[in-house]
């Protein structure tokens, strides 16, 4: 005759205080806590704020860890317009862009 091997009752409750606790994180990483409220863009002259947020794909509401800081640079600088480009985040939920744009030699 085989036994039923039981799991002690701790395992069963550290189980659950973990699952709890990871499923609190995602949502407080989720959460609209978290969401960029503000996005503040330094530096620009010929461009609006609204065009620098098209170019760079910028879609609100945005969970401040969703920003890819370095893909929306490249994305920035791969515009004609701008010569240099650098966005990071300022927490706890605001988005800052520094644009340095091209001088046009002719139109």
């Amino acid at each position: 005759m085989r036994m039923k091997r039981k799991f002690p009752r701790r395992y069963i409750v550290k189980g659950r205080l973990l699952f709890l606790l990871l499923a609190g994180i995602i949502s407080f990483l989720n959460s609209p806590i978290l969401a960029v409220s503000s996005i503040v863009v330094q530096g620009q002259t010929g461009l609006t704020k609204d065009q620098i947020c098209q170019i760079a794909g910028i879609k609100e509401p945005i969970n401040i860890f969703a920003v890819k800081t370095d893909y929306l640079q490249k994305r920035l600088e791969s515009d004609l317009r701008i010569e240099k480009a650098a966005v990071r985040r300022s927490f706890p939920n605001m988005l800052v862009i520094e644009v340095k744009e091209r001088k046009p030699i002719a139109t």
